[in-house]
C-alpha cells in the first residue's frame, strides 16, 4: 500500500500498475487479490477490534 508504483501480474504478464488507491478503485485483478488477501486475514475484524480499543 506504501508503493510508489505496483506492478499486477497474471500468467506471466503485466496487467495493472499503478498506485494501491488507483488499483484498488479499478476493481480488477488487483482488487480481488488485495480483498482474498484482507478475507484470509479478517482484517474487518482487526480493524473492528482496535477501534474499539
Amino acid at each position: 500500500m506504501d508503493s510508489d508504483t505496483i506492478y499486477v501480474m497474471k500468467k506471466g504478464r503485466v496487467v495493472e500498475n499503478g498506485t494501491h488507491d488507483e488499483l484498488y478503485n479499478k476493481d480488477g485483478t488487483y482488487r480481488e487479490i488485495f480483498d482474498a488477501s484482507a478475507r484470509s486475514l479478517n482484517l474487518d475484524k482487526l480493524v473492528n477490534t482496535y477501534k474499539e480499543n
